[in-house]
């Protein structure tokens, strides 16, 4: 369901882009949009509400047990990065210009056979953690070391150092990635899940980073 609001300056062509562009999205996902609304309005507005059904049991935010260890499906921070090399009127590297503007979805098929607890992080690393933590009533401690394993994580270092800035809140709290955080069974372990970023651990739903609590942070809806 796709609703739009279009003001007197949105002419032919931005609809007609804007269309085509939701239109190759569903085509990739193979979804159908089905209706919706359009509206005149002071400003450009869109809002898309997906709606689908379940093959399976749902994976709960409250699943995570102590012992479990915390994969994410792929590196955080690539989009913050994009976004701190536009606000400096830049354009390279461009793959991480292309991961704030146009970024990829990658399914965690492996992930979601084995995850305990799940929920995708485009709030924020630290924010959505935090937020399984508490769903579950568990520590999550997240390591630095762990996190710096990751196969993006030397270039990303390299370029927030480059830019004057701190690589791990881009990781934590830089939001708009599209990936996962999952809790798993340790006896599930493996390389092929994602990024092993820490453990689960006994507690009443505080986020640690290599023992040491961290406030929640990044985008707050309310």
């Amino acid at each position: 369901l796709v609703a739009a609001g279009i003001n007197e300056l949105n002419n032919s062509e931005t609809v007609s882009e804007l269309a085509k562009g939701i239109r190759s999205v569903a085509d990739k996902f193979e979804v159908s949009v089905i209706g919706g609304d359009l509206s005149k309005s002071e400003k450009m507005t869109l809002s898309i509400t997906a709606l689908g059904e379940l093959s399976a049991q749902p994976i709960l935010r409250s699943g995570g047990r102590v012992g479990d260890i915390i994969y994410l499906s792929s590196l955080t921070g690539l989009s913050a990065a994009g976004l701190a090399i536009l606000n400096r009127d830049l354009d390279r590297p461009r793959y991480v210009v292309e991961a704030h503007l146009n970024p990829k979805l990658v399914a965690p098929d492996k992930l979601i056979k084995v995850a305990t607890s799940m929920c995708d992080v485009s709030d924020g690393l630290a924010t959505d953690a935090a937020h399984l933590a508490n769903a579950s009533a568990v520590n999550f401690n997240l390591s630095k070391d762990l996190i710096s394993k990751a196969d993006d994580f030397k270039d990303l270092a390299e370029l927030a150092k480059e830019l004057n800035e701190d690589v791990f809140d881009w990781i934590l709290t830089g939001g708009e990635d599209h990936f996962f955080l999952a809790t798993v069974d340790k006896k599930n372990e493996s390389s092929e899940l994602g990024i092993k970023i820490g453990i689960v651990e006994k507690g009443d739903g505080k986020l640690l980073l290599d023992g040491i609590e961290i406030k929640e942070s990044g985008y707050q809806h309310f």
